[in-house]
């Protein structure tokens, strides 16, 4: 997911990890070029409805507090 900016991806991975106990690897710059940093989500088959439901609404919930744009 495109966040833009490396200071509020680290943020958001953190704020996921400690709050929500979802781990999710910010990809920053020189990985991905400056101004196009993402969070990578892996998702498995070991990975229940309930979990990536869960997943959504703790994201959700950070992508508002960050004032981040939504694809619409």
């Amino acid at each position: 997911m495109l966040v833009g900016d490396p200071h509020r991806n680290k943020h958001i991975s953190k704020v996921l990890l400690d709050e929500y106990d979802i781990y999710v690897q910010p990809v920053n710059a020189p990985t991905v070029p400056a101004g196009s940093e993402r969070l990578r989500v892996t998702p498995t088959s070991a990975h229940t409805h309930e979990d990536v439901d869960y997943f959504l609404a703790a994201l959700s919930k950070v992508w508002a507090a960050n004032e981040l744009r939504r694809a619409g």
